[in-house]
Protein backbone atom coordinates (compact mmCIF):
# COMPACT_ATOMS: atom_id res chain seq x y z
CA UNK A 1 0.00 0.00 0.00
CA UNK A 2 2.86 2.37 0.80
CA UNK A 3 4.37 1.79 -2.62
CA UNK A 4 1.01 2.46 -4.32
CA UNK A 5 0.48 5.73 -2.45
CA UNK A 6 4.03 6.84 -3.23
CA UNK A 7 3.51 6.06 -6.92
CA UNK A 8 0.27 8.09 -7.02
CA UNK A 9 1.87 11.07 -5.25
CA UNK A 10 4.97 11.06 -7.48
CA UNK A 11 3.38 12.68 -10.57
CA UNK A 12 1.55 15.18 -8.33
CA UNK A 13 4.86 16.18 -6.75
CA UNK A 14 6.50 16.46 -10.15
CA UNK A 15 3.68 18.63 -11.48
CA UNK A 16 3.84 20.99 -8.50
CA UNK A 17 7.60 21.27 -9.04
CA UNK A 18 7.03 22.02 -12.73
CA UNK A 19 4.48 24.72 -11.92
CA UNK A 20 6.78 26.60 -9.57
CA UNK A 21 9.96 26.04 -11.57
CA UNK A 22 8.55 27.03 -14.96
CA UNK A 23 7.61 30.37 -16.37
CA UNK A 24 3.81 30.60 -16.18
CA UNK A 25 3.68 32.39 -19.52
CA UNK A 26 6.30 30.21 -21.17
CA UNK A 27 6.11 29.97 -24.97
CA UNK A 28 8.20 26.80 -25.18
CA UNK A 29 9.09 23.70 -23.16
CA UNK A 30 11.64 20.88 -23.13
CA UNK A 31 10.61 18.62 -20.23
CA UNK A 32 7.24 16.99 -19.64
CA UNK A 33 5.79 14.85 -16.84
CA UNK A 34 2.44 13.07 -16.84
CA UNK A 35 0.29 11.34 -14.25
CA UNK A 36 -2.67 9.20 -15.36
CA UNK A 37 -5.43 7.27 -13.59
CA UNK A 38 -7.56 4.69 -15.44
CA UNK A 39 -10.56 2.80 -14.09
CA UNK A 40 -11.83 -0.18 -16.12
CA UNK A 41 -15.01 -2.10 -15.32
CA UNK A 42 -16.99 -5.01 -16.70
CA UNK A 43 -20.04 -6.64 -15.13
CA UNK A 44 -17.74 -8.89 -13.10
CA UNK A 45 -14.28 -7.27 -12.91
CA UNK A 46 -12.57 -4.01 -11.95
CA UNK A 47 -9.09 -2.68 -12.71
CA UNK A 48 -7.41 0.46 -11.34
CA UNK A 49 -4.24 1.67 -13.07
CA UNK A 50 -1.87 4.44 -11.99
CA UNK A 51 0.74 5.61 -14.50
CA UNK A 52 3.54 8.17 -14.54
CA UNK A 53 6.05 9.14 -17.21
CA UNK A 54 8.76 11.73 -17.75
CA UNK A 55 9.82 12.98 -21.20
CA UNK A 56 13.02 14.81 -22.19
CA UNK A 57 12.90 16.45 -25.63
CA UNK A 58 16.24 16.89 -27.38
CA UNK A 59 15.47 20.55 -28.08
CA UNK A 60 12.95 23.15 -26.98
CA UNK A 61 9.44 22.89 -28.41
CA UNK A 62 7.82 26.16 -29.48
CA UNK A 63 4.09 26.62 -28.78
CA UNK A 64 3.51 29.58 -31.09
CA UNK A 65 0.62 29.19 -33.61
CA UNK A 66 0.32 25.39 -33.33
CA UNK A 67 -1.86 23.02 -31.27
CA UNK A 68 0.03 22.70 -27.99
CA UNK A 69 -0.45 18.93 -27.89
CA UNK A 70 0.98 18.52 -31.44
CA UNK A 71 3.88 20.99 -31.26
CA UNK A 72 6.65 18.40 -30.82
CA UNK A 73 5.33 16.29 -33.72
CA UNK A 74 5.07 19.28 -36.07
CA UNK A 75 8.58 20.45 -35.21
CA UNK A 76 10.06 16.93 -35.59
CA UNK A 77 11.57 16.95 -32.10
CA UNK A 78 13.28 13.79 -30.83
CA UNK A 79 12.82 12.54 -27.26
CA UNK A 80 13.55 9.92 -24.65
CA UNK A 81 11.09 8.97 -21.92
CA UNK A 82 10.73 6.61 -18.97
CA UNK A 83 7.41 5.36 -17.69
CA UNK A 84 5.92 3.19 -14.98
CA UNK A 85 2.60 1.65 -14.02
CA UNK A 86 0.98 0.09 -10.97
CA UNK A 87 -2.40 -1.63 -11.28
CA UNK A 88 -4.72 -3.95 -9.40
CA UNK A 89 -7.33 -6.33 -10.82
CA UNK A 90 -10.06 -8.36 -9.14
CA UNK A 91 -13.39 -9.93 -9.95
CA UNK A 92 -16.60 -9.63 -7.93
CA UNK A 93 -16.43 -13.21 -6.69
CA UNK A 94 -12.86 -12.69 -5.43
CA UNK A 95 -11.70 -15.75 -7.38
CA UNK A 96 -8.99 -13.76 -9.22
CA UNK A 97 -6.78 -11.05 -7.73
CA UNK A 98 -3.76 -9.58 -9.51
CA UNK A 99 -1.28 -6.77 -8.95
CA UNK A 100 0.66 -5.40 -11.93
CA UNK A 101 3.80 -3.30 -12.20
CA UNK A 102 5.47 -2.10 -15.38
CA UNK A 103 8.60 -0.19 -16.31
CA UNK A 104 9.42 1.10 -19.78
CA UNK A 105 11.68 3.34 -21.82
CA UNK A 106 10.92 4.97 -25.18
CA UNK A 107 13.12 6.71 -27.71
CA UNK A 108 12.23 8.75 -30.78
CA UNK A 109 14.44 10.62 -33.23
CA UNK A 110 13.97 12.44 -36.52
CA UNK A 111 16.99 12.59 -38.82
CA UNK A 112 17.72 16.29 -39.40
CA UNK A 113 18.44 16.31 -43.13
CA UNK A 114 16.20 13.45 -44.24
CA UNK A 115 12.94 13.48 -42.23
CA UNK A 116 12.93 9.81 -41.24
CA UNK A 117 11.32 9.10 -37.87
CA UNK A 118 12.76 6.25 -35.77
CA UNK A 119 11.07 4.96 -32.59
CA UNK A 120 12.23 2.24 -30.21
CA UNK A 121 10.52 0.99 -27.06
CA UNK A 122 10.97 -1.58 -24.30
CA UNK A 123 8.35 -2.48 -21.67
CA UNK A 124 8.57 -5.02 -18.83
CA UNK A 125 5.28 -5.98 -17.16
CA UNK A 126 5.00 -8.26 -14.13
CA UNK A 127 1.86 -9.53 -12.44
CA UNK A 128 1.45 -11.41 -9.17
CA UNK A 129 -1.76 -12.78 -7.71
CA UNK A 130 -4.00 -15.77 -7.12
CA UNK A 131 -6.83 -17.77 -8.70
CA UNK A 132 -9.50 -19.81 -6.89
CA UNK A 133 -11.03 -22.89 -8.55
CA UNK A 134 -13.32 -25.36 -6.73
CA UNK A 135 -11.97 -24.20 -3.39
CA UNK A 136 -8.34 -24.65 -4.46
CA UNK A 137 -6.07 -21.59 -4.55
CA UNK A 138 -3.46 -21.27 -7.31
CA UNK A 139 -0.71 -18.70 -7.51
CA UNK A 140 -0.56 -16.58 -10.65
CA UNK A 141 2.72 -15.01 -11.67
CA UNK A 142 4.14 -14.08 -15.06
CA UNK A 143 6.38 -11.58 -16.82
CA UNK A 144 5.81 -9.99 -20.20
CA UNK A 145 8.63 -8.29 -22.15
CA UNK A 146 7.65 -6.10 -25.08
CA UNK A 147 10.07 -4.82 -27.73
CA UNK A 148 8.85 -2.53 -30.49
CA UNK A 149 10.20 -0.36 -33.27
CA UNK A 150 8.85 2.03 -35.88
CA UNK A 151 10.29 3.62 -39.00
CA UNK A 152 8.42 6.58 -40.42
CA UNK A 153 8.84 9.35 -42.97
CA UNK A 154 7.47 12.89 -43.09
CA UNK A 155 6.00 13.12 -46.60
CA UNK A 156 5.28 16.80 -45.99
CA UNK A 157 5.31 18.94 -42.87
CA UNK A 158 2.56 17.62 -40.62
CA UNK A 159 2.10 14.26 -42.41
CA UNK A 160 4.01 11.14 -41.42
CA UNK A 161 3.57 7.51 -42.49
CA UNK A 162 5.29 4.61 -40.75
CA UNK A 163 5.73 0.86 -40.53
CA UNK A 164 6.00 -0.85 -37.14
CA UNK A 165 6.84 -4.16 -35.50
CA UNK A 166 6.20 -5.35 -31.95
CA UNK A 167 7.31 -8.51 -30.15
CA UNK A 168 5.75 -9.63 -26.86
CA UNK A 169 7.11 -12.55 -24.86
CA UNK A 170 5.03 -13.72 -21.91
CA UNK A 171 6.76 -16.12 -19.51
CA UNK A 172 4.20 -17.78 -17.22
CA UNK A 173 5.57 -19.01 -13.90
CA UNK A 174 2.50 -21.21 -13.20
CA UNK A 175 0.58 -23.90 -15.09
CA UNK A 176 -2.74 -22.01 -15.14
CA UNK A 177 -2.02 -19.88 -18.19
CA UNK A 178 0.08 -20.45 -21.27
CA UNK A 179 3.41 -18.99 -22.29
CA UNK A 180 2.63 -16.69 -25.21
CA UNK A 181 4.67 -15.11 -27.99
CA UNK A 182 3.03 -12.29 -29.92
CA UNK A 183 4.14 -10.66 -33.18
CA UNK A 184 2.44 -7.49 -34.43
CA UNK A 185 3.16 -6.03 -37.88
CA UNK A 186 1.62 -2.64 -38.55
CA UNK A 187 1.36 0.53 -40.61
CA UNK A 188 0.11 3.94 -39.52
CA UNK A 189 -0.19 7.59 -40.49
CA UNK A 190 -0.63 10.91 -38.69
CA UNK A 191 -1.66 14.25 -40.22
CA UNK A 192 -1.88 17.58 -38.41
CA UNK A 193 -2.94 20.81 -40.09
CA UNK A 194 -4.19 24.26 -39.07
CA UNK A 195 -7.28 26.00 -40.44
CA UNK A 196 -6.11 29.33 -39.03
CA UNK A 197 -3.87 30.56 -36.24
CA UNK A 198 -6.47 29.27 -33.79
CA UNK A 199 -8.07 26.05 -35.07
CA UNK A 200 -6.48 22.78 -36.19
CA UNK A 201 -7.12 19.08 -36.67
CA UNK A 202 -5.24 15.82 -36.16
CA UNK A 203 -6.21 12.71 -38.12
CA UNK A 204 -4.46 9.40 -37.47
CA UNK A 205 -5.04 5.80 -38.44
CA UNK A 206 -3.38 2.40 -38.16
CA UNK A 207 -3.61 -1.23 -39.23
CA UNK A 208 -2.03 -4.08 -37.24
CA UNK A 209 -1.80 -7.79 -37.96
CA UNK A 210 -1.32 -9.74 -34.74
CA UNK A 211 -0.40 -13.39 -34.20
CA UNK A 212 -0.39 -15.06 -30.77
CA UNK A 213 1.31 -18.42 -30.30
CA UNK A 214 0.58 -20.07 -26.94
CA UNK A 215 2.30 -23.13 -25.48
CA UNK A 216 1.51 -25.15 -22.38
CA UNK A 217 3.14 -28.41 -21.22
CA UNK A 218 1.12 -31.45 -22.27
CA UNK A 219 -1.09 -29.53 -24.69
CA UNK A 220 -0.97 -28.64 -28.37
CA UNK A 221 0.26 -25.19 -29.36
CA UNK A 222 -2.44 -22.64 -30.12
CA UNK A 223 -1.99 -20.00 -32.81
CA UNK A 224 -4.44 -17.11 -33.15
CA UNK A 225 -4.51 -14.29 -35.70
CA UNK A 226 -6.28 -10.93 -35.38
CA UNK A 227 -6.54 -7.83 -37.54
CA UNK A 228 -6.88 -4.45 -35.80
CA UNK A 229 -8.00 -1.22 -37.50
CA UNK A 230 -8.02 2.17 -35.78
CA UNK A 231 -9.04 5.68 -36.84
CA UNK A 232 -8.64 8.77 -34.66
CA UNK A 233 -9.47 12.46 -34.91
CA UNK A 234 -8.85 15.48 -32.69
CA UNK A 235 -10.28 18.94 -33.32
CA UNK A 236 -8.41 21.86 -31.75
CA UNK A 237 -10.93 24.61 -31.03
CA UNK A 238 -8.00 26.80 -30.04
CA UNK A 239 -4.35 25.67 -29.69
CA UNK A 240 -4.86 24.95 -25.98
CA UNK A 241 -8.00 22.77 -26.24
CA UNK A 242 -8.49 19.52 -28.15
CA UNK A 243 -11.66 17.42 -28.50
CA UNK A 244 -10.96 13.90 -29.72
CA UNK A 245 -12.54 10.56 -30.51
CA UNK A 246 -11.46 7.25 -32.04
CA UNK A 247 -12.70 3.83 -33.03
CA UNK A 248 -10.76 0.56 -32.90
CA UNK A 249 -12.05 -2.56 -34.64
CA UNK A 250 -10.55 -5.96 -33.75
CA UNK A 251 -11.43 -9.11 -35.68
CA UNK A 252 -9.95 -12.60 -35.58
CA UNK A 253 -9.36 -15.80 -33.63
CA UNK A 254 -8.68 -14.29 -30.19
CA UNK A 255 -12.27 -13.72 -29.08
CA UNK A 256 -11.23 -12.13 -25.77
CA UNK A 257 -10.04 -9.09 -27.75
CA UNK A 258 -12.36 -9.22 -30.78
CA UNK A 259 -14.83 -6.34 -30.86
CA UNK A 260 -15.14 -2.58 -31.22
CA UNK A 261 -13.75 0.08 -28.89
CA UNK A 262 -15.06 3.66 -29.02
CA UNK A 263 -13.37 6.51 -27.14
CA UNK A 264 -13.82 10.25 -26.60
CA UNK A 265 -11.72 12.74 -24.66
CA UNK A 266 -10.92 16.39 -24.03
CA UNK A 267 -7.54 17.88 -23.18
CA UNK A 268 -7.05 21.50 -22.18
CA UNK A 269 -4.00 23.50 -21.12
CA UNK A 270 -5.00 25.97 -18.42
CA UNK A 271 -1.61 27.63 -18.78
CA UNK A 272 1.32 26.52 -20.96
CA UNK A 273 2.77 24.57 -18.01
CA UNK A 274 -0.30 22.60 -16.92
CA UNK A 275 -2.66 20.40 -18.94
CA UNK A 276 -5.73 18.44 -17.83
CA UNK A 277 -7.51 15.65 -19.72
CA UNK A 278 -10.43 13.31 -19.18
CA UNK A 279 -11.67 10.49 -21.39
CA UNK A 280 -14.19 7.68 -21.64
CA UNK A 281 -14.08 4.42 -23.62
CA UNK A 282 -16.41 1.50 -24.16
CA UNK A 283 -15.51 -1.92 -25.55
CA UNK A 284 -18.26 -3.87 -27.31
CA UNK A 285 -17.23 -7.54 -27.74
CA UNK A 286 -17.89 -9.26 -31.04
CA UNK A 287 -19.59 -12.07 -29.12
CA UNK A 288 -20.77 -11.64 -25.52
CA UNK A 289 -20.26 -15.37 -24.90
CA UNK A 290 -16.51 -14.91 -25.35
CA UNK A 291 -15.90 -11.55 -23.65
CA UNK A 292 -17.62 -8.91 -21.55
CA UNK A 293 -18.46 -5.31 -22.37
CA UNK A 294 -15.86 -3.03 -20.79
CA UNK A 295 -16.11 0.63 -19.77
CA UNK A 296 -13.10 2.81 -19.02
CA UNK A 297 -12.66 6.25 -17.44
CA UNK A 298 -9.37 8.17 -17.67
CA UNK A 299 -8.06 11.34 -16.00
CA UNK A 300 -4.58 12.81 -16.48
CA UNK A 301 -2.36 15.74 -15.54
CA UNK A 302 0.50 17.08 -17.68
CA UNK A 303 3.27 19.44 -16.58
CA UNK A 304 5.84 21.15 -18.81
CA UNK A 305 8.91 23.36 -18.37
Amino acid sequence: MFKLKSFILLPVFLLVTVFYAGNVMAESYQYEVNGTYINEKTDNTKTNSYMADAVFNFKEVNLDKVPWEEAAFLQKVGYVSINGLLADYKDDRNTVKLDYNRFGIDFGYVLPKVPFLVKLSYQRLKDDGSFMDSGVKYDLKDTKNTFSGELGYYIIDGLDVAASYEKRIKDDKTSINKDTKTDIYGANFKYVTMFSNEMGINIAGSYNYQTDKSTQPGRNDLKEKNKIYKIEGTFYVIPQIGLGCDGEFNRGDNKDDAGNTYSAWIKAYIIPNIGLSVGYSIFKPENTRDAEEKKMFMAALTGRI
